[in-house]
């Protein structure tokens, strides 16, 4: 029996007082300073990071609360962007071919009906493959082979390429399992290799023990408010359909939280087991893409939730770093640019626009970036292409206008609008 959830009550806006801030901004650029201000005042940060590259070199580079000048913090599906520039690498190099079926690179994919799928299409969400046929634990994540041969072996869910949904994890395992059959790399690896390293960047899918310390732990924020909810009103009841009302409230998901921390947990895990038996045939692509795995954003606090690689979800990295990655990559350093301008045209030509099957509202897609539209990232310009993620870390670049932009947050707020990385980049363009 389904149950319909109560009208949700949002939490009111509260004025904070702002910590100290610390970094620095080039004259012209105060804006940024003050909405990066602005939104420890009234938009619910509690520590962060901010960086922009214009002209080769860094022109903001701020951190607030707890934050340090070197920490670094999860960045969710802003990890896509990084996995989308590992295979574009390929393409340039000439490995790789975007109109090639996936089957020319990983055979076993061909299973299924699948033989003319595209590696285009995995890039633009179009494959049909947004979630599990079993629900998939934390150590069949860590293992990578148990999700490649699921995914390998399953019919899509939609003709491919007739229409698009998020696929919210199963992306990176896609375009992360083509990366590693050409390159014997999996994504984190090969960007490490040939980017990371090189250019002395803290960005890593699979953070290595060494590099701990310089984490900062997530925190959740279960007090949603209205203009977070912006653009997931369709969305978040769906997550939500066979589960019971109470389990959406704020009171419910804290003690969910606590019971994933505690001797409980493997009941939890079975209780997700249990729903997709009982459930499965009726599963939404919305509630296949989320509700076909189990792990908590708690988990990706540990070290066992981080040393391996989610190449669509578990990047970590500091806002400096992520912008001179994007800076990088469209050659804004002064340096040869990891992509050339005509790959970059090609990379944030739209491929698809409209409604997303998964997430139910307006998305557009380039070859494995977010590219601007109104709903939820309606402040870039049409030149502008990137990827924010879960709670709002963003990676993005703008090459027409010269910036590459970076933001890394401690406090999120799950399937919410990036209002607070939208006020910064507003204010950048408003500064250039």
């Amino acid at each position: 029996m389904t149950t319909t959830a109560p009208a949700r009550q949002y939490a009111p806006e509260r004025i904070t007082p702002v910590p100290q801030i610390n970094g620095f901004t080039e004259p012209g650029f105060e804006a940024v300073r003050a909405a990066f201000e602005e939104n420890f005042r009234s938009r619910g940060e509690t520590s962060a990071s901010v960086c922009v590259y214009k002209d080769g070199r860094p022109v903001v580079d701020l951190w607030g609360g707890s934050w340090q000048e070197d920490s670094v913090g999860l960045v969710f599906s802003a990890t896509k962007g990084l996995t989308a520039v590992a295979a574009l690498m390929l393409v340039q190099s000439g490995q790789l071919e975007v109109d090639a079926p996936v089957a020319q690179y990983w055979p076993e994919f061909a299973a299924a009906g699948k033989q003319a799928v595209t590696v285009r299409q995995l890039l633009c969400h179009q494959a049909g493959l947004v979630g599990f046929s079993r629900v998939m634990m934390m150590k069949d994540m860590r293992a990578w082979d148990p999700l490649i041969e699921d995914l390998g072996a399953q019919a899509p869910g939609w003709e491919p390429g007739s229409g698009f949904g998020y696929h919210a994890l199963t992306f990176g395992w896609l375009v992360g399992e083509v990366i590693r059959r050409i390159t014997g790399l999996k994504p984190g690896e090969y960007l490490r290799k040939h980017v990371c390293e090189p250019n002395d960047l803290d960005i890593w899918i699979g953070l290595p023990p060494e590099q701990r310390h310089k984490f900062a732990p997530i925190e959740q924020n279960f007090d949603r408010t209205e203009e977070e909810d912006h653009g997931y009103s369709e969305l978040i009841p769906e997550l939500f359909k066979f589960l019971p009302a109470s389990a959406q409230t704020p009171g419910g998901q804290r003690l969910a939280q606590k019971l994933a921390k505690s001797p409980l947990r493997r009941m939890q895990e079975l209780g997700t087991v249990s729903q997709l038996k009982k459930n499965g045939e009726r599963y939404s692509d919305t509630q296949r893409a989320f509700l076909t795995f189990f792990g908590t954003l708690d988990d990706l606090n540990t070290p066992g939730g981080q040393n391996f690689e989610m190449p669509a979800g578990n990047g970590i990295c500091s806002a400096r770093s992520m912008a001179k990655f994007y800076a990088l990559v469209t050659g804004q350093t002064g340096a040869a640019p990891l992509l050339s301008p005509g790959l970059i045209d090609q990379a944030r030509t739209q491929q698809a626009r409209g409604i997303d099957r998964v997430l139910l509202s307006e998305r557009a897609w380039g070859l494995g970036f977010m590219l601007p539209e109104q709903t939820h990232v309606g402040v870039w310009a049409p030149t502008a292409f990137g990827h924010y993620g879960n709670g709002g870390g963003t990676g993005m670049t703008d090459p027409e206008n010269g910036f590459s932009f970076g933001y890394v947050a401690k406090r999120i707020t799950p399937m919410s609008n990036p209002r607070r990385p939208s006020a910064l980049i507003k204010a950048v363009y408003e500064s250039i």
